[in-house]
Parts: C-alpha cells; sequence; structure tokens
C-alpha cells in the first residue's frame, strides 16, 4: 500500500470518528504534495537508472587495455594524459593500440574505459558479436526455402568465426 493511500485512510477515518481537525483545502494540498514526492521519486529512479547504465564497462580489445595498463604505470599521468599517450606517442604498445581502435571503431569507449573501467574483448565476444550481425544481414536475405536460408546463415557463421579466429591467432604471433 502507498504512503498516499495509507494517509488517506487515516484522514479518512479521523474524518469519519468526527474529529475535522483538517480543512479541505489543507487534505487536498498534502495530498498533492505526496502526489508530487512520489512523480519525483519515479524520476529520481529513472534517473538513476539511467546513470547505472552509463557506467557500465565497456569492452575493448586487449591491446588497448594493455595501453591503458601501461601508461597508467607512470604514476604522473592522469586519465587524459593516459589517454593523449594513446592518442599520439610513437611507441609500439601506442601505435598498437591505436590501429586497434582505427578498425574497431573503439574511439568513443576509450575515454570511458579509462575513466570507468572496462572489460577485455575475448574471442568469445567477438564471436556472439559476430553472430549477432550475421543474423541481422541473414534475416533480409529472401530464400527459396528453408534449407537454402539455413546452408546460408551456417557459411556465413563460418566464414566470420573462421575470419574471428585467423585474426586473433594473427594477433598472438
Amino acid at each position: 500500500m502507498k504512503l498516499s493511500e495509507i494517509f488517506l485512510k487515516g484522514i479518512q477515518f479521523s474524518l469519519n470518528t468526527g474529529l475535522k481537525s483538517f480543512e479541505s483545502k489543507t487534505v487536498s494540498r498534502l495530498m498533492e504534495h505526496i502526489r508530487d514526492v512520489e512523480e519525483e521519486k519515479v524520476l529520481l529512479l529513472q534517473q538513476i537508472e539511467r546513470e547505472a547504465e552509463a557506467q557500465k564497462l565497456v569492452v575493448i580489445p586487449l591491446e588497448v587495455a594493455e595501453a591503458i595498463e601501461y601508461y597508467k604505470l607512470f604514476g604522473y599521468l592522469n586519465n587524459w594524459g593516459v589517454m593523449d599517450c594513446i592518442r599520439s606517442e610513437q611507441s609500439k604498445v601506442a601505435v598498437i593500440a591505436r590501429e586497434s581502435l582505427n578498425k574497431t571503431n573503439g574511439w568513443n569507449n576509450l575515454l570511458s574505459a579509462i575513466l570507468n573501467g572496462y572489460t577485455v574483448e575475448t574471442v568469445e565476444s567477438k564471436i556472439k558479436v559476430a553472430i549477432s550481425d550475421v543474423r541481422a544481414k541473414w534475416s533480409r536475405i529472401d530464400f527459396n526455402d528453408y534449407q537454402e536460408s539455413t546452408d546460408c546463415f551456417d557459411k556465413m557463421v563460418f566464414e566470420r568465426v573462421t575470419q574471428i579466429i585467423r585474426e586473433d591467432q594473427a594477433a598472438v604471433q
């Protein structure tokens, strides 16, 4: 039972028992205030949910995570310094991180990763994203029959997963 309902029942009880200490204007103002507080509570909860959503950890490539950690080792660098080093330094770790960021269009996630934290992209997460992408492309294709549809989907997934595994193996070497 909401606070406003309990309050209203209490007021109704008081009025019914002959205690008419509340004026009707006072009661209506109190009820309006309670509604306003409840609406504000809902708005605040929605804002908290939006903020929590914004604070979710971003997924970044391993090379970028290594660069962030490498530059954080320099205790005198703040978050902007870490980002600037990745953006402009000519060290091997920065160059590799930039290549990865350019490939994945990950520049938007870099600052969020530095400020709010991150998780490192794994082969499994890449495959999940790839399958979602393939499913989206596949669903827009017209097929003559079910078998043709499944064969096409299987082939598309196989090609994309193979590409991801090859890229991962090449990065390790």
